[in-house]
């Protein structure tokens, strides 16, 4: 029987623990970029416009969208000030 994406994930996870947290803080990461894409999308604004009004650069918006970097609070928190909205993060 062939295993699902989900039971070969809790193998893994069982065999080493630290791939327990590198997959919640990759899933986090996506989410927040997926969040942070959507408001910016929803106010309409490019992310030349949002790195002007938040003073985060654009190159470090882009990649949070792509969810290449973690961000850190502080930046998270300029990007949807700046955009007057919010993002939910579930751990």
């Amino acid at each position: 029987m062939k295993k699902t994406y989900n039971e070969l994930l809790a193998d893994l996870q069982a065999k080493d623990p630290q791939l327990t947290d590198l997959t919640m803080v990759n899933r986090t990461r996506v989410e927040i970029a997926k969040q942070v894409y959507q408001l910016r999308i929803d106010k309409q604004l490019t992310q030349k416009e949002l790195a002007k009004i938040s003073g985060v650069s654009q190159a470090a918006i882009v990649h949070i969208e792509r969810a290449e970097v973690s961000a850190s609070f502080e930046t998270i928190g300029k990007l949807t000030r700046a955009m007057s909205g919010h993002i939910t993060v579930k751990i």
